[in-house]
């Protein structure tokens, strides 16, 4: 019975993905509506993590949409009136989370993953995370005080958060701040779900603290939700919706510091605590019928160093949005606009990138689901609910602008796991009688 209303469910998601597709290439301005109708639909049943992601994913579909018009004269006075590419950018957000969901439903939730398999020890674990906690917080620093920091945070403590706008900095400067910043994100967590003592406790103050100075708030958002991730077995949705909340007024609250708004500008700064829709609208104005036929993708693996070609580094987001923005793309000052990965599908394949190119997330978050879900130990279930945060936060959102914390994430927790396994005594062979 549930394999029959599985199959239903699914066939029902992939018709209503190509006849949306097929109504809104013959009628655009139906787009809106085919937006909130797709977002809607991805919905899942249940009290499940899951259910959680395709629930926030729809709000920030819907909401971003509505909330495009009033933040984009704000920040960029020069657009205007893109009310029909923010329905298209909407609708193309739509497509990429019904095939999110396509993904899922495709997907194995039965049997264990080789994430199951792994044998940790937990107190050489706590020995290992804090000095990684230890060598990421000193990093960090480290770099700061080279650069006035106590001066800079007594003029204005918003610019001392980013380093990159301190001034003088390198390049290698920046890339070492971005490091240690990776691995505090990866062990602040870690420490806090396996804490013992006085001295856990301690560590994991200075590092959030530390942490918290550089006001990356994508980071600082993974460090406080893995921690629930890992502890939670069913969702509750009425303790999400306050937290969802909470973290919306914080979110606002720092758009309105960051951007230096004022009364009147104040309704449009916080209209831009969801800004991927809208900056997609633009990104897709400024395109002009040009796309990128997956030149984004292929380039974080271009194995060629940048001193032989420079294809990799012109063909990243970062370099493709500030130009098309009109910033220059080698300086340091613009890190790029963050499009989701279906605005990044779309960006190189049309509308027929999000439907093509989101399913592979939807495998990734059954995946790692199902590697929760078989996770008895702490540090097993820590690992499935970075692997899960990964595929439902930082590539929905972030495209393969977050490969780059991504793979160095990898190595960091490769290197902590890899020295705190159990050693199995081997067994001696008995010797014949």
């Amino acid at each position: 019975m549930t394999h029959s209303w599985n199959n239903i469910g699914l066939s029902t998601s992939v018709s209503l993905l190509f006849a949306s597709l097929l109504i809104a290439i013959l009628f655009p301005q139906s787009m809106p509506f085919l937006a909130c109708l797709l977002a809607l639909a991805s919905l899942r049943r249940g009290w499940t993590l899951v259910s959680a992601f395709f629930f926030l994913a729809a709000m920030h579909c819907i909401l971003g949409y509505f909330l495009a018009v009033r933040s984009e004269e704000h920040i960029f006075s020069n657009f205007g009136h893109h009310e029909v590419w923010f329905a298209q950018a909407a609708f193309a957000v739509s497509l990429g989370l019904m095939g999110v969901s396509i993904g899922y439903q495709l997907s194995d939730h039965t049997s264990r993953t080789w994430v199951n398999c792994l044998s940790i020890d937990e107190d050489k674990l706590r020995i290992v995370t804090r000095v990684a906690v230890v060598l990421g917080t000193a990093a960090i620093l480290y770099m700061y005080s080279r650069f006035s920091l106590t001066q800079a945070l007594l003029e204005s403590f918003i610019p001392a958060g980013r380093l990159r706008y301190l001034g003088g900095e390198s390049v290698r400067d920046i890339w070492i701040a971005a490091k240690a910043l990776d691995i505090l994100t990866y062990s602040l967590p870690l420490l806090w779900v396996i804490r013992k003592n006085r001295i856990d406790y301690l560590t994991y103050a200075v590092g959030l603290a530390t942490l918290l100075l550089t006001l990356r708030r994508a980071s600082i958002l993974s460090v406080l939700l893995v921690p629930l991730i890992v502890r939670s077995e069913k969702v509750n949705f009425r303790k999400l919706a306050v937290v969802f909340l909470v973290l919306i007024s914080v979110y606002s609250a720092s758009q309105i510091a960051f951007l230096n708004a004022d009364k009147d500008s104040a309704v449009a700064a916080v209209a831009s605590a969801f800004p991927e829709t809208r900056d997609l609208g633009w990104v897709m104005a400024l395109m002009d019928g040009k796309y990128l036929y997956g030149s984004t993708f292929i380039q974080p693996f271009d194995p060629l160093p940048t001193f032989i070609s420079d294809w990799k580094q012109t063909h990243t987001m970062q370099y493709v949005t500030a130009n098309l923005l009109g910033f220059d793309p080698s300086a340091n000052d613009f890190a790029g606009l963050r499009l989701t990965m279906a605005g990044e599908a779309y960006m190189n394949f049309w509308l027929l990138g999000p439907p093509l190119l989101a399913p592979l997330l939807g495998f990734g978050i059954a995946w790692s689901e199902r590697s929760l879900k078989f996770s008895d130990a702490i540090p097993v279930r820590y690992l499935s609910a970075t692997l899960f945060l990964w595929f439902s936060f930082w590539l929905y959102m972030g495209g393969t602008q977050a490969l780059g914390t991504i793979k160095f994430g990898a190595i960091v927790l490769f290197v902590v796991y890899f020295f705190s396994r159990k050693h199995v005594p081997s067994r001696t062979p008995e010797m014949p009688s």
